[in-house]
């Protein structure tokens, strides 16, 4: 397959995969959390991880600390 019937078929998937999640979502907050997490996932694994470090920090204090510099 060249390169260009590749990308042309890439653009169709895309389009119909935006025009399905816009279709089925029968709730907007769903359509707007699939186009806003869909592009760019890392909008939720950046704050989700800092929160849960923070997290274990507060639980297991220098320990935790020591454990991440240490093994990780």
């Amino acid at each position: 397959m060249k390169t260009a019937e590749l990308l042309d078929e890439l653009k169709i998937r895309r389009r119909l995969g935006s025009s399905l999640a816009k279709s089925l979502s029968e709730n907007s907050i769903f359509a707007f959390l699939a186009s806003y997490f869909g592009t760019n996932p890392w909008r939720f694994f950046i704050p989700i991880s800092v929160i849960l470090s923070l997290a274990l920090r507060a639980i297991f204090g220098h320990s935790f600390v020591n454990f991440v510099l240490n093994y990780l």
